[in-house]
């Protein structure tokens, strides 16, 4: 396991390409090649490519440095020098500003936070801080029937700490709810004497006819998970703000992610999903596809990684697949980003009972 301390932020270490390579790569869009979402074409995928003050996009996605030299054309580096801004978007408004600072009617931030609904139950309206662990779960890629071969090798510590869990916090920002980033560890899977033959049971599952996930993929996914790192009984109590994030290459047929309520809620999430090919028929699953860590919010397609950790760490605060209310999109009905007002005051209800100690 690797595991690297930098300040109150743990990151494991880094691979791929280096920072240096990375800015060039996002400073100069220097190849040629169009972007495509065909399999085996360029896909703008997962890392995001963030080198200083910059966060480049390519089209409307985060841009994936990770890739093949070919998928980095027509990168176009945004510069974010806001004040009080961790995250720009293509338009250069921000899309999360730091705590103490609510985005402003002209792009930038301004003194205040979200306003929040009237919450019966909570303590007060303060931003509350929770900490959470991200484990990369490494191992040799597993083979899926449709032939695809994933991995999270893709997915470095620092898209975790740069690109993931900003997009994270940007979802839970309307509900004044911060993630704290307290580690980021590259793990091997635990390979116990049941490895092989929970591995295949993981890529073999999926709904039943009622369109409910297997249940019994769960359990071979807690074994892989190291004892020594994982949440115990006492971290899901109240007074604990450890979270638990395992990203998994993938979970299950048409699955992207699970709160792992029954087991102390290490929460997983598949970086790989075929979940968003559902509603074609099922006599032989569909390839899983990569996700993006994130996505443009008003073009929801698969459901980015960044959304799913977003959604199952919901579940941990007490919701539930609550209907949008008004109709549309939202966070809980896995079809959308925004939190309505009672999924806020619920949340809100959970995390005080397990915040941060100051």
């Amino acid at each position: 396991m690797n595991t690297l301390v930098l300040g109150f932020l743990a990151v494991g270490a880094m691979g791929g390409p280096s920072t240096d390579e990375r800015a060039t790569a996002c400073l100069t869009g220097s190849v040629g090649s169009s972007y495509q979402r065909e399999p085996g074409s360029c896909w703008s995928d997962e890392v995001g490519c963030v080198y200083e003050s910059a966060t480049c996009h390519y089209d409307a996605s985060r841009y994936d440095c990770e890739l093949a030299p070919a998928c980095w054309a027509g990168a176009t580096c945004v510069p974010c020098n806001l004040d009080h801004c961790e995250v720009c978007g293509p338009d250069t408004r921000c899309e999360l500003c730091l705590p103490g600072y609510r985005p402003g009617e002209d792009g930038g931030c301004v003194p205040g936070q979200p306003d929040l609904p009237h919450c019966v139950g909570t303590s007060s309206e303060e931003l509350i801080e929770l900490n959470v662990r991200v484990h990369l779960m490494r191992d040799q890629a597993w083979v899926h029937a449709s032939g695809a071969e994933m991995t999270t090798d893709h997915i470095s510590p620092e898209a975790v700490a740069r690109v993931l869990l900003p997009e994270v916090n940007r979802i839970w920002a309307p509900a004044r709810i911060r993630w704290r980033l307290e580690s980021v560890r590259e793990e091997q899977v635990v390979r116990t004497a049941t490895y092989e033959r929970d591995k295949a049971h993981v890529l073999a599952t999926g709904r039943n006819s009622m369109g409910r996930a297997d249940p019994s993929r769960l359990p071979a996914l807690h074994r892989m998970m190291d004892e020594r790192t994982r949440a115990t009984p006492e971290d899901a109590g109240a007074g604990m703000s450890l979270f638990h994030v395992y990203l998994f290459p993938f979970i299950g047929n048409t699955s992207q992610g699970n709160a792992m309520r029954g087991f102390d809620f290490n929460t997983v999430v598949g970086v790989w999903s075929n979940k968003h090919k559902r509603h074609r028929p099922m006599q032989a699953y569909c390839a899983p596809q990569r996700r993006s860590l994130t996505e443009p919010w008003d073009a929801f397609q698969v459901g980015s990684v960044g959304q799913s950790v977003a959604h199952e760490l919901g579940h941990v605060l007490g919701l539930r697949h609550d209907r949008c209310q008004p109709a549309g999109a939202c966070l809980m009905q896995s079809n959308g980003y925004p939190l309505n007002d009672a999924q806020i005051c619920t949340s809100r209800r959970v995390a005080e009972q397990r915040r941060t100690a100051k």
